[in-house]
């Protein structure tokens, strides 16, 4: 099974982690990390190095970053060569879920493209969305 660890600011990895046990159950071989202001760079890094270490039974470890080019992300993009790590970036929770359901069907590789994938399709406008729905069933009552 693919690990996965939430990295982000404050609390987002754990109200992240909270969101998708809510949805989808508890989560085996799931960890987060928070960076919090004054948090020391060097013991982030370190911690960033266990909670990856913890999850990876093999199979690759997928880290899930809040934001492209924070501490966090600069943080993970500094362990990519030397641990067994795909990491994505801007993630939202449609993105996390599918991580979690997918990883035991797929390489690590094709779990990152396929949760990008997720991650960007995602994204609605809902005003849009609801406007057509209503549209299309005015159509259907004449």
């Amino acid at each position: 099974m693919i690990g996965i660890v939430i990295i982000g600011h404050a609390d987002f990895s754990k109200g992240m982690r909270s969101a998708i046990e809510l949805l989808a159950g508890n989560s085996p071989q799931l960890e987060t990390l928070d960076l919090y202001p004054g948090d020391n760079p060097l013991e982030f890094k370190n911690k960033a190095i266990v909670a990856i270490d913890s999850v990876n039974m093999g199979d690759g470890v997928l880290v899930l970053i809040d934001l492209f080019g924070g501490t966090p992300c600069n943080t993970v993009a500094q362990l990519l060569e030397s641990k067994d790590i795909y990491a994505v970036a801007g993630i939202n929770l449609p993105l996390a879920i599918q991580a979690v359901f997918a990883r035991d069907e797929m390489s690590i590789e094709e779990l990152a493209r396929n949760i990008l994938e997720t991650g960007r399709t995602s994204l609605i406008d809902v005003r849009t969305h609801y406007q057509m729905i209503s549209e299309n069933s005015e159509e259907e009552n004449f």
